[in-house]
C-alpha cells in the first residue's frame, strides 16, 4: 500500500466523522458480525505455495539477509526496470527467499508487445512467487485498465503465477466483490495507528474480502500494519499520524488475519520498520511462533470441532465505519495429531469467554508460548483475554481404537 492509500477513508471521516464513514464504491450495507458461538470463516482458496505465505514488503536489496533471518518467506519492492528487478530476484533467490514483483503503474496504459517484452524474463525465474498489480484502483472507472493487465499478464505468463492486487476502498463483502475478477489474490489491511480506526477493522476487511473471494474461487494476503504512522508520513505530527503497533499489536494483528481467513500475510513496510528496535523484535518474534504452527496452519478446518462464548464483555466491537466485528474470533486448524484453536481479542477491554470441544477423555489443554495449561471438565474450558490478547491452544486429538 502507498502513503497515499485509502484516500478515500480519510476525506470520509474529514467529512462526516469516524463512525458515519462508508466505503466509496460500491455503497456498502452494514452486515452483522459473526455469532459469537462460531467462526464464521470463508473456506479460502490456499495461497499457491506449498508453504505459509508470510511476506514483507519494501525490502531493499541491502535490507534482504534481514528479511531472511526474520523467518519470512516472500519479499517485494517498488516497480523497477527489469534488469534491476532480475538482480533484486537473484539475490532473494539466493537467500531462499522468493519475490512479489510489483508491476509499474505505467503498465496499466503500456502496448501488449512492452508488457510481455518485461514479463517473459522474469516469468521463468525460479524466485517468482506472483505478480502484483499497481496500487490502487479507486472507483469503478478504474476497472478496465486493472482487468485488461491483469489478461495480458495471464497471457504472457500462461496463468503460471497468481496476480494480486491491493483494495483500499472498501470494507464489505459487495465492495471486495466488484474486483475479484482483476486478481487471483486480494490483498487487503488496514493500519490503526496510522488512520485512528479501531484494531479490529484489520479482521472484518480481511474476512469481507474472503467471503467475495470464496464465491470467486479466489485468496486473500492480509496486511497489516507495519511501520511508524509519524515517520511514514515524514515526521508530520499533525492530524491522525501517531505511534506503531506495539509488541501485542503486532501478535494480535498477525492472527487477526489468519482467524479472519487469510491464506498469507504481507506486512506495510520493513522500510519504515527498520528504525524501531520494539516493532522489529515484535514482528520477528511473532514469524517465529507462525513457522512453529505452520504444520497446522496449512490445514484450517472446514467445520470448527469447537464452539465458544464470552461470558463477561462485550459481544461485538467498532471495526470499519458502521460496520461491526465479533469481540472475540477464532479459528480451527489440524496438524499432526492435535488441534489448534486460534483465538483473538478484538476489544480494547478485558474479555472471558467459555470454550467446548475437546476430548471428553482430555483432562488438560496447553496454551502454546505463555507456558501454562488449562484444565478442561467435560470437553470444555474457560479463558480471560486481556486487551487484543491472542490464545493459541493446543488439544491432542482422540485416538480412535
Amino acid at each position: 500500500m502507498t502513503r497515499i492509500g485509502l484516500a478515500g477513508l480519510l476525506a470520509c471521516i474529514a467529512l462526516a466523522g469516524l463512525w458515519a464513514c462508508q466505503p466509496i464504491w460500491p455503497p456498502a450495507t452494514p452486515t452483522p458480525p459473526a455469532t459469537p458461538t462460531s467462526p464464521g470463516q470463508p473456506t479460502l482458496t490456499p495461497a499457491p505455495a506449498d508453504f505459509l505465505y508470510l511476506g514483507v514488503y519494501g525490502v531493499a536489496p541491502a535490507a534482504l539477509p534481514r528479511a531472511a533471518a526474520a523467518g519470512v518467506r516472500v519479499v517485494a519492492m517498488p516497480p523497477a526496470e527489469l534488469q534491476a528487478t532480475l538482480a533484486y530476484m537473484d539475490a532473494a533467490h539466493a537467500l531462499g527467499l522468493r519475490v512479489r514483483v510489483s508491476l509499474s503503474p505505467s503498465f496499466l496504459n503500456a502496448k501488449e508487445d512492452d508488457i510481455a517484452a518485461y514479463l517473459g524474463p522474469l516469468a521463468s525465474h525460479p524466485a517468482l512467487q506472483l505478480w502484483y498489480l499497481p496500487e490502487e484502483p479507486k472507483s469503478s472507472s478504474d476497472h478496465g485498465r486493472w482487468k485488461r493487465l491483469y489478461e495480458l499478464v495471464k497471457k504472457h505468463d500462461a496463468g503460471r503465477h497468481p496476480i494480486g492486487v491491493y483494495l483500499a476502498e472498501g470494507a464489505t463483502e459487495e465492495y471486495f466483490a466488484g474486483w475479484t475478477d482483476i486478481c487471483d489474490l486480494i490483498f487487503a489491511g488496514a493500519y490503526p495507528e496510522y488512520y485512528h480506526i479501531p484494531r479490529a477493522a484489520l479482521y472484518t476487511r480481511v474476512h469481507n474480502a474472503g467471503l467475495a473471494a470464496q464465491r470467486a474461487g479466489k485468496g486473500v494476503i492480509a496486511v497489516p500494519q507495519f511501520f511508524d504512522a509519524e515517520a511514514f508520513q515524514g515526521g508530520s505530527t499533525a492530524g491522525t499520524y501517531a505511534g506503531h503497533p506495539d509488541a501485542t499489536a503486532m501478535r494480535a494483528d498477525a492472527y487477526t488475519a489468519l482467524i479472519a481467513g487469510a491464506s498469507g500475510i504481507d506486512w506495510y513496510s520493513l522500510e519504515y520498520a527498520l528504525p524501531y528496535p520494539d516493532m522489529l523484535a515484535a514482528w520477528e518474534g511473532t514469524i517465529a511462533e507462525l513457522r512453529t504452527l505452520e504444520p497446522a496452519l496449512l490445514h484450517p478446518l472446514a467445520e470448527a470441532p469447537f464452539a465458544w462464548r464470552i461470558t463477561r464483555g462485550p459481544q461485538s466491537v467498532p471495526s470499519f465505519g458502521r460496520l461491526r466485528a465479533p469481540a472475540l474470533a477464532a479459528r480451527a486448524y489440524e496438524g499432526g495429531a492435535a488441534r489448534y484453536l486460534l483465538a483473538v481479542n478484538l476489544a480494547d477491554e478485558e474479555l472471558e469467554a467459555a470454550f467446548q470441544g475437546a476430548p471428553a477423555s482430555q483432562a488438560r489443554l496447553t496454551v502454546l508460548f505463555e507456558k501454562r495449561e488449562i484444565e478442561l471438565r467435560d470437553g470444555s474450558w474457560s479463558d480471560v483475554f486481556a486487551p487484543h490478547q491472542v490464545h493459541v491452544y493446543r488439544l491432542p486429538q482422540e485416538q480412535k481404537p
